[in-house]
């Protein structure tokens, strides 16, 4: 958990380094050792630090690789989106989300520029195909409690459960507005 959280540091330096200034980097990275909420996750062992690191660098990577066209660094996001996949729920998510904002983008780029090259989505695909499917695998097929189909429900009946149930929204709101206001936490992050 301390490498995921050092880990987390560094990939910062590296993007503020290369995308703004060394200095920024630097001053990034510190900034960042000093939040209170990474650390305690680290210490503590919660599993949330390494899909912070997964979806940070997934993240960062797919707009260094947006920025340069580099389809390398596609390929690592979808790796490290992949492996955001494989280490929670929310990392399965995220994956999703990203895909469909870079279909999306794909989409509207095409119709805006002919003459523009068009956002490659293969190496993106490529690199989080296999932990996508080994996720599906495991949590789906292999599942013994059907995890996503909660109970033996359909899909859709555990849709509109997860999308009716406004009171755990609404929590889930205001802790977040909660820790949004913690400055002692975020050191004013926010």
């Amino acid at each position: 958990s301390l490498c995921f959280y050092i880990s987390c540091a560094l990939i910062l330096v590296w993007y503020l380094g290369t995308q703004v200034s060394a200095l920024a980097g630097w001053w990034g990275g510190t900034f960042f050792l000093s939040l209170i909420p990474p650390l305690f996750w680290s210490i503590h062992l919660y599993t949330d630090l390494p899909l912070a690191f997964f979806v940070t660098t997934s993240t960062l990577v797919l707009l260094v690789a947006l920025r340069s066209e580099d389809k390398g660094l596609l390929l690592v996001s979808g790796l490290m989106a992949g492996l955001a996949a494989w280490t929670k729920n929310e990392g399965l998510q995220f994956l999703v989300v990203t895909g469909l904002l870079l279909g999306s983008l794909k989409i509207l780029t095409s119709r805006k520029m002919s003459t523009a090259a068009p956002i490659p989505l293969s190496p993106f695909v490529r690199g989080s195909f296999l932990l996508f499917l080994t996720v599906l695998v495991f949590k789906i097929i292999l599942g013994r409690n059907g995890e996503y189909l909660s109970s033996e429900r359909s899909i859709v009946a555990s849709l509109a459960t997860i999308f009716s149930e406004r009171s755990g929204a609404a929590l889930v709101f205001r802790s977040f507005a909660s820790q949004m206001m913690d400055f002692a936490a975020w050191k004013g992050l926010w």
